[in-house]
C-alpha cells in the first residue's frame, strides 16, 4: 500500500470523531430527560454538557489527526527520526513515497497538536455548540406552541 492509501484508511476515525463533534449537542439535547421549565437554563445546560463532550471529541482527533496518524505513517515508511541530517531521515524510505514522507514530515513543523486544539475549540467548537443549542431549544419551543 502506498501512502495515499494509509491517509484515506487512518481518516476515516478522523472523520467519524469530527461527526460525533458535531451531532455532540444533538445527543445530549436527546439525552436530558429531566424538564427544566427555564428555558434560557435549559439552553445553558445543553450548551455547557455538549460543550465539555465535544471538547474531550475536538482534542482527541487534534491529536489523532495531527500527531498520532502522522507519526504513524512516517514510522511505517521508514522514516528515521534518530537521523542526524537530511540523508540518514529519508534513507529507508522508497522513492516513490519519498515526496509524500517529505510533505507529512514538513507539515509537523511549526504549531504543536495541543494549539491547534486550542483553536479548533475556540474557533469551531464553542461557536457550533451555542448555535446548535440554540436551533435546539428553538425548535422545541415551536413544537410545544404547535401542541
Amino acid at each position: 500500500m502506498n501512502v495515499t492509501s494509509w491517509e484515506i484508511l487512518l481518516g476515516i476515525p478522523a472523520i467519524i470523531i469530527f461527526l460525533l463533534i458535531i451531532l455532540s449537542p444533538i445527543f445530549v439535547y436527546q439525552i436530558l430527560t429531566f424538564s427544566i421549565r427555564n428555558k434560557s437554563l435549559n439552553i445553558l445546560t445543553t450548551f455547557i454538557i455538549s460543550l465539555v463532550v465535544s471538547i474531550i471529541f475536538t482534542i482527541a482527533v487534534t491529536y489523532y489527526s495531527t500527531e498520532f496518524s502522522n507519526n504513524f505513517l512516517l514510522q511505517k515508511f521508514g522514516f528515521n527520526e534518530n537521523g542526524m541530517n537530511e540523508y540518514e531521515y529519508y534513507r529507508n524510505v522508497s522513492s516513490e513515497n519519498l515526496a509524500k514522507i517529505k510533505e507529512i514530515r514538513n507539515s509537523q513543523m511549526g504549531i504543536g497538536w495541543p494549539l491547534k486544539a486550542m483553536f479548533a475549540c475556540v474557533f469551531f467548537t464553542l461557536p457550533m455548540n451555542a448555535i446548535m443549542s440554540i436551533i435546539l431549544a428553538l425548535k422545541n419551543r415551536r413544537k410545544k406552541h404547535c401542541l
